[in-house]
């Protein structure tokens, strides 16, 4: 049965960080600019304004430059063994290989990235074959021509020779430019049917550097290859039975030992690792490929081994890649651009801090992302293993609000300042800090004032100013203290008078409540004294009481009493006389009064 182990490989791109600063919205929060090519952002805005609940969103990634791109040299490794014809799967790569050219030599590439990469192509079946060596953007359309269907493009026949394909890739980036990066990405659908035959083989000591080669795969490489000496019929992993070759080799004791290699997938790692050695990343990408397969009857499922081949390729574990289909293949293209730039920062973490008499929602937590909710309420949000990358990493979660805690702040800050920490290299230490502005939401808390016709507020403690949370029902306060002289008519609100229900709902702004009065009125009620010539008051007989003057009077206002009152009471006509006036509770002497009435003389 023939199995094929595709090697495509994707170019590289090389990120190297600057980042400008974003600004948000007054009304949603603070963003905290870029640095040292990092952007990290925060967001907050009330999603439930009754309740006191926001939204928080933590935004973090790198960012790559326009300017300062470290030169990159890469080579994508195409399969074109004739199993690349199923399912499109030709026709996936190329279209994947096409979109990752544009990324660096597109019309929107950044002009960096145009002078400082280099893209070359082999293509791999029976044989390999350079279809383009290392191009600069200026020469890109050789490369669109081999993505394309028409004539000059790729097309897959033959075999799996993917230790071919790796040799002339390596080859030319022996040849590339000194000092620039060296990146392969080798994408295979299936597991190699040819490799070359050697003479020393070399096993790994128990602390040994491996590049990625599974020992307990791979416990030896092999050197020495013979470039020229293909083993194989090109249709099965075996070496076959006319194909058993051995390889020596001295382990650590300088015992000699002898190693019968009986599959392809021994030549082909070999030819990965010494590449590896010498320097160069190789990404695999296993196309549509099964990790595991049936172990037998009565026995586990064991790993297949196109797989183990396509791991051991990889120069680290985080540089293997799978993809199932062609849309899963461009995701992983892009990956790989992103992956294989120059990071600004490594393992990155935010631990954040609450705001004022907020607290997290523990509900609110995704459960898909490495958040921990700590005892003193903060929380740390572990980003990513490894590089941060371009990809934008996202944290959502909500934060309530302590309603019995108002302030009469204009913004509330939902967190305290963030922290992003992280390594500058690779399995460093985390000791790079990055603060991350505050969250900011418009305070719902609004004011309820009661004052006096001329703004003096009232500081009793049914009428003191007092905060309460938008959407809250309050029941107006009653009347004030009584003011002298002066009757309580109601309140007003912005020039119009309040009625109706005394309860009313607190809306966007703050409330006043100005009290109103009506001034009191008086009727000037006076004793008239009738008294015999031989009587002086107040130590009158005899006295009635009357109402004099019309209409009712305010205080302070001018009244003038008649000078003379006929005495109406018949029974003392001729006997009693007219003698004058008397301010209510008397006065000793008789006299006309005149002058400012004050009802607290005559009520």
């Amino acid at each position: 049965m023939k199995k094929r182990f595709l090697s495509i490989v994707l170019a590289v791109l090389m990120l190297v960080s600057v980042l400008s600063v974003t600004a948000m919205a007054a009304d949603r929060t603070t963003v905290n600019a870029a640095q040292s090519g990092i952007e990290a952002t925060k967001t907050a805005q009330w999603v439930d304004e009754k309740e006191g609940i926001a939204e928080i969103t933590i935004t973090v990634k790198g960012e790559p430059p326009e300017v300062s791109t470290p030169e990159v040299d890469a080579v994508l490794v195409i399969d074109l063994s004739g199993s690349m014809n199923d399912n499109n799967k030709l026709k996936d790569a190329k279209a994947a290989a096409k979109n990752f050219v544009d990324k660096f030599f597109g019309q929107d590439a950044p002009a960096s990235y145009k002078k400082s990469v280099q893209i070359a192509v082999v293509g791999y079946s029976d044989t390999a074959y350079a279809y383009a060596g290392l191009t600069k953007a200026e020469d890109a359309n050789k490369l669109y021509t081999l993505f394309g269907s028409g004539r000059g493009s790729l097309k897959a026949d033959g075999g799996t020779n993917i230790q071919d394909g790796i040799y002339r890739a390596q080859q030319i980036l022996k040849n590339g430019r000194a000092g620039a990066k060296k990146v392969m990405v080798v994408l295979s659908d299936g597991e190699p049917t040819y490799s070359f035959d050697a003479d020393v083989a070399h096993t790994f000591g128990q602390n040994e550097e491996t590049y990625g080669v599974k020992k307990n795969n791979f416990p030896y490489v092999v050197s020495e290859i013979d470039h020229t000496g293909r083993v194989g019929s090109g249709s099965a992993y075996a070496t076959g039975a006319y194909h058993y070759y051995y390889y020596y080799c001295t382990d650590d004791k300088n015992v000699q030992q002898y190693y019968y290699v009986q599959n392809h997938g021994v030549g082909t790692v070999s030819e990965a690792y010494w590449a590896k050695k010498d320097g160069t990343t190789i990404y695999s990408i296993g196309f549509g490929i099964s990790q595991y397969e049936s172990g037998g009857y009565g026995h586990p499922q064991r790993e297949t081994d196109v797989y183990k081949v396509a791991q051991s390729l990889a120069s680290d574990d985080k540089k293997f890649k799978l993809a199932k289909d062609g849309g899963e293949l461009g995701n992983v293209f892009d990956g790989i651009a992103n992956e294989v730039a120059k990071y600004t920062a490594y393992n990155p973490t935010v631990i954040d801090t609450m705001g004022q008499n907020f607290e997290v929602v523990p509900s609110s937590l995704p459960t898909d992302k490495n958040v921990t909710l700590k005892s003193d309420g903060s929380l740390e949000w572990d980003i990513t293993k490894g590089e941060l990358d371009t990809t934008k990493h996202e944290l959502k979660f909500q934060v309530k609000y302590d309603k019995t805690k108002l302030t009469d702040d204009e913004m509330l800050l939902t967190n305290g300042e963030a922290k992003l920490i992280y390594s500058k290299t690779e399995g460093g230490e985390p000791d790079q800090k990055q603060s991350i502005a505050s969250g900011q939401v418009p305070n719902l808390a609004k004011k309820v004032t009661y004052v006096d016709t001329d703004g003096t507020k009232y500081t009793d403690d049914a009428h003191k100013e007092t905060l309460y949370w938008k959407g809250t029902t309050v029941e107006r306060a009653g009347a004030p203290a009584n003011k002298e002289g002066y009757t309580f008519a109601g309140w007003t609100t912005s020039g119009t008078a309040v009625d109706g229900d005394n309860k009313f709902t607190i809306a966007d702004t703050d409330i006043t409540f100005t009290a109103t009065w009506t001034e009191k009125d008086y009727q000037l009620t006076t004793g008239v004294y009738y008294i015999s010539d031989n009587v002086v008051p107040p130590d009158s007989v005899l006295y009635s009481y009357r109402t004099v003057g019309s209409p009712r009077l305010k205080e302070g206002e001018k009244v003038t009493l008649p000078d003379f009152v006929d005495v109406q009471d018949s029974e003392h006509d001729g006997v009693w006389k007219f003698l004058g006036w008397y301010e209510y509770y008397g006065l000793s002497t008789a006299r006309k009064y005149e002058g400012t009435f004050s009802p607290r003389c005559v009520a």
